[in-house]
């Protein structure tokens, strides 16, 4: 998977690379054979406005997988970390939803051949 980090107005710490690295290769688990030719595009930041309370930071994700739909998530939380959390929640959420959805489709076709191969109509 090719991988492509942002910062927006922080500096990365190493500690903050390897949370998102273990993160992401949750992930490219997920995606299966077509997390070879994906391209993963994240942006990590302080979201503007106050910076005093609420939720201050951001984590945006966009996946592109040729041939698939692109899939793309934007998560904010109190702590970097936890930005990184949602957003690996969500897309995971969206990918398991869009591989349910795939084999759906095909067995209700199957089915459909099915039934036309045994009644002819």
């Amino acid at each position: 998977m090719d991988i492509r980090i942002k910062a927006t107005d922080f500096e990365m710490t190493p500690g903050v690379q390897d949370y998102l690295d273990e993160r992401l290769q949750t992930i490219e688990k997920h995606l299966g054979d077509g997390a070879d030719v994906a391209r993963c595009e994240i942006e990590l930041g302080r979201a503007a406005g106050h910076s005093q309370r609420g939720e201050n930071w951001f984590s945006e994700i966009q996946i592109i997988i040729p041939g698939k739909e692109d899939l793309r998530v934007v998560a904010h939380a109190e702590s970097v970390n936890a930005s990184i959390d949602a957003m690996k929640d969500e897309i995971l959420g969206r990918v398991t939803k869009n591989k349910s959805k795939r084999f759906a489709l095909t067995r209700k076709a199957g089915a459909r051949i099915k039934d036309w191969l045994r009644w002819g109509s």
